[in-house]
C-alpha cells in the first residue's frame, strides 16, 4: 500500500480575500469604538461635572446655605472693589477641602479637553468647568453666583440656596468655554474657561468680547449640573436659547 501525504496551504487568492475581509471587519468596528471611547469620557465628564455641582453644595451647607462667590473680591477691574486674582471659586472650593487641588487635573478637567486648548487664569489652568458668570439683563435679578463684593465693598456673594426657587432647572455648574472659530459654532471647538455667560435675550452671545459659553465638546452637547445636584446633557441650541430660563434671566 502507498501512502499519500497531503498538505494544503493558502492559496494568493485565499489570502487576498482574508486579508480583504478583516479590512473590511476593521473598518466596521473601528467607527464603533471611536464612538465608545467618546461616550466613555462623556460619562467621565457626568461624574466631573457631579462631583464639582456636589462640591458647591456642600460648601453651601457649611456657609450659612451660601453658595461659593466668583471671587472673593469685587467686579472686574472695579476702581474701589477689584476682583482678587488669587481667589477665584475653583480655588475656595479646593482650598476648603470640598475637591482635590485645582492643578491636579482630575475631576477639575473635562477628559475632551486636549492640552492645546488648556487656557490660563491667573497663574492657574482652567480645565473646562465653570458657573454663569454673575451679570443679569434684568435689573433687580441678582444671578446665581455672584462677586463676594459690590462695586462699594459691600459683602454680597452668591445666593443662598433657599432663594432659588427652581433649582432643578437653573445652571450651577457645567461645561464652559471660548469658541475657537469665530463665529462661535461648537463644531468648532473650545478653548477653556474659568466661567459661561448667558445669552442675552436679543443678541446671543454677540455681546461679550470673549464668547465664554456652554463648550458643547460632547458630540455638539455640553453636561451641566443644576442647583439641586442633578445632571444634564444637551444640545447646543437648547443652550443659546435659554431653555426653560436655565440661566435664570427671568426668575430664579
Amino acid at each position: 500500500m502507498t501512502s499519500r501525504r497531503s498538505s494544503h496551504a493558502f492559496t494568493l487568492v485565499e489570502l487576498l480575500v482574508v486579508i480583504a475581509i478583516i479590512g473590511v471587519l476593521t473598518a466596521l468596528l473601528l467607527p464603533a469604538l471611536a464612538g465608545a471611547k467618546r461616550k466613555a469620557r462623556s460619562v467621565k465628564c457626568v461624574s466631573n461635572t457631579k462631583q464639582v455641582a456636589t462640591a458647591f453644595l456642600l460648601f453651601a451647607g457649611d456657609n450659612n446655605d451660601q453658595l461659593p462667590p466668583l471671587n472673593s473680591g469685587g467686579p472686574w477691574n472695579h476702581p474701589v472693589t477689584p476682583h482678587n486674582p488669587t481667589n477665584w471659586w475653583y480655588r475656595i472650593v479646593a482650598n476648603e477641602k470640598y475637591l482635590p487641588p485645582h492643578t491636579n487635573g482630575g475631576v477639575w478637567r473635562c477628559p475632551e479637553v486636549a492640552d492645546s486648548e488648556l487656557s490660563t487664569a491667573f497663574g492657574s489652568k482652567v480645565q473646562g468647568y465653570g458657573p454663569v458668570e454673575g451679570k443679569a439683563y434684568i435689573p433687580g435679578l441678582p444671578a446665581i453666583i455672584r462677586y463676594g463684593l459690590d462695586g462699594n465693598g459691600n459683602a454680597t456673594g452668591s445666593c443662598r440656596l433657599s432663594e432659588i426657587n427652581r433649582s432643578s432647572e437653573v445652571w450651577l455648574v457645567g461645561d464652559v468655554g471660548i469658541p475657537k472659530n469665530r463665529n462661535r459654532v461648537p463644531e468648532s471647538g473650545y478653548r477653556t474657561d474659568l466661567v459661561t455667560f448667558a445669552p442675552h435675550p436679543q443678541t446671543g452671545w454677540s455681546p461679550h468680547t470673549l464668547a465664554k459659553q456652554p463648550a458643547c465638546r460632547h458630540n455638539s452637547r455640553a453636561n451641566v449640573g443644576f442647583v439641586d445636584g442633578h445632571i444634564e446633557t444637551w444640545p447646543y441650541a437648547d443652550f443659546a436659547s435659554n431653555k426653560n430660563d436655565l440661566f435664570a434671566l427671568r426668575s430664579r
